[in-house]
């Protein structure tokens, strides 16, 4: 947003230039929506990471072979869910 010029020649400066209620009412939604964005993203994330070739989910068919141990598949687990952290809830207003 620019700043606004007055026939003055003043300018204002574009923070402090109101937006009009349906911009605010544009902003919130938005603002609103961001947390379940961050969220899917994350959710995408640890989706992605744990059916990797070398995921969690790789080294747990290898648990169930026998192959690596129940501690080997759940600190790769782990790892992913320490790499990738959901973002904490925001407070709902009562």
């Amino acid at each position: 947003m620019e700043n606004l010029e007055l026939e003055t020649g003043e300018e204002i400066p574009a923070e402090v230039i109101p937006d009009s209620e349906e911009r605010l009412a544009e902003i919130a939604e938005y603002e609103a929506g961001a947390y379940q964005r961050e969220y899917d993203a994350v959710k995408l994330a640890r989706h992605n990471a744990y059916t990797a070739p070398d995921g969690s989910d790789a080294v747990f068919m290898k648990y169930q072979r026998d192959e690596a141990t129940k501690e080997e598949w759940l600190a790769a687990k782990a790892a992913i869910d320490e790499a990738n952290p959901y973002p904490v809830a925001p407070k709902t207003k009562k």
